[in-house]
């Protein structure tokens, strides 16, 4: 992109699995994080499951739409450029290390630029995929710290460490198909690193913090270093198949459990209790002239079960990453972390303070939770191409958290679940569905299920 081209327009599209947002942006240096929204608009969803653009066609009507608003608001000739989110299911993660002998010379940029061109060409790459990103984690001099940078040190030999991103092109292809003609997408992200972007603020590149996108396909895990994101895999199911547990467990409309799930959360005895302070059984739905009696310990385990069952997921991908005894903390995002009581649920679960962050400084004003993941990526693009000496990273080491270092480079994918049937409705069942008492029998439950070595599937 010419940095020099002021008119530049990037559009960043947000695919969900029910919702799709488009914000449209400049690059603006006066601004807080560096980018100015000139529109922003959210449709729901079609074509897609999973995060994934599955049908082309169907998501072409939502597409067309919302880039034919994006064009009413462009008043002049300027250089567009579209980024957009890939459902993390799309991508394969390699983390590399890459050595070489150095010269007798300091370091120089020249010398960084060769080491990770050795990586990248070490890395076999499927004719199905394409890089999508290659993130430098650290340095280490002569078997030394890794540290952010080691330019102008002197040594016998250099070390990096790296993580990849590749991404399956007909994933791509589908939203290309999926856009009016002559217009394709430059650049992709997932979700989780997207707000990554957005809610990791300067506290967190401090520490080592677990960012957990719960949409409503997928639950995504990221990891993030100094702000550097390390790690990241995603999970086939989200707070949609709440719902639908909801709907199977209760016996009720799609919409009925959205309601109550929107209304209650996992803390449906509290709020009853506490709004009419008695001990109630029940919650009264209108069915047109009939009245729907929902048990409220049904409800709750209903709720509850499945929540349990995706943070027990969530806590063994964080185990996997060998990152788990260094994170400070989790920070649960995306449409899921507004179910009332999940942040409790959570920290139970998976052995970790967990934060529900707001949308930094005034953007809560600016634009709606629903567009951070389109935020983040406008957030992301300007910093990588547009005005990346605005964001250039600390090379203090001294205020950078050590990562962990691994023995050995991880090369293989990480294997998914396979998603549990719909929790039992009964509340009295409860103790014989064989719920694990604590986070270590869950994790070693869980990497039992995970040993086969498979790659991720989807949710039949």
């Amino acid at each position: 992109m010419d940095k020099d081209n002021k008119s530049t327009i990037i559009v960043t599209f947000d695919i969900g699995t029910e919702s799709t947002s488009v914000i449209m942006g400049v690059a603006d240096s006066t601004s807080t994080f560096g980018v100015n929204v000139i529109y922003q608009e959210t449709l729901p969803s079609r074509g897609v499951a999973y995060g994934i653009v599955a049908n082309p066609f169907e998501f072409s009507v939502i597409a067309n739409k919302l880039w034919d608003n994006v064009k009413r608001q462009i008043k002049k000739a300027s250089k567009i450029v579209i980024v957009a989110n890939v459902g993390a299911l799309s991508y394969r993660y390699v983390e590399k290390r890459q050595q070489m002998d150095l010269p007798n010379r300091p370091i120089d940029v020249a010398i960084i630029d060769e080491l990770r061109r050795r990586a990248e060409n070490d890395i076999y790459i499927e004719d199905t995929e394409e890089k999508s990103r290659f993130l430098d984690l650290g340095y280490s001099v002569d078997s030394g710290k890794f540290t952010p940078s080691v330019l102008n040190l002197n040594g016998s030999r250099i070390e990096a460490r790296y993580y990849a991103c590749y991404v399956r092109k007909s994933d791509i292809e589908n939203i290309n198909k999926s856009l009016p003609r002559q217009n394709s997408v430059s650049k992709t992200y997932t979700s989780a690193s997207a707000k990554g972007a957005l809610y990791i603020g300067n506290e967190e590149k401090n520490n080592i913090v677990a960012l957990v996108d719960l949409g409503a396909g997928t639950t995504n895990v990221a990891i993030f270093g100094n702000g550097v994101l390390t790690f990241e895999r995603s999970l086939p199911f989200g707070s949609a198949t709440i719902t639908s547990d909801i709907v199977q467990g209760l016996n009720v409309t799609t919409a009925q459990a959205e309601w109550l799930k929107q209304t209650y959360g996992l803390q449906a005895k509290e709020k009853i209790r506490n709004r009419n302070n008695i001990e109630q059984r029940y919650i009264i739905l209108k069915d047109g002239d009939d009245e729907i009696k929902i048990d409220i310990d049904k409800y709750d385990f209903v709720a509850r079960a499945r929540v349990e069952e995706i943070a027990t997921y969530v806590g063994s991908l964080l185990v996997q990453s060998r990152f788990n005894n260094s994170i400070s903390y989790v920070m649960l995002v995306g449409g899921g972390a507004e179910l009332q009581g999940i942040g409790k649920l959570f920290e139970n679960s998976i052995d970790h303070p967990v934060r529900i962050p707001q949308l930094p400084g005034n953007l809560s004003n600016e634009i709606s939770p629903k567009l951070a993941g389109a935020y983040g990526m406008l957030i992301l693009y300007v910093r990588e191409t547009e005005e990346a000496d605005l964001f250039t990273p600390q090379t203090n080491t001294e205020s950078h958290v050590p990562l962990p270092l691994e023995t050995e480079p991880i090369n293989q994918p990480e294997p998914t679940p396979e998603p549990a049937k719909a929790p039992e409705a009964e509340p009295q069942k409860k103790k014989n569905k064989g719920l694990l008492s604590s986070f270590a029998d869950k994790v070693k439950t869980i990497s039992e299920k995970l040993g086969d070595g498979s790659l991720l599937e989807e949710e039949k």
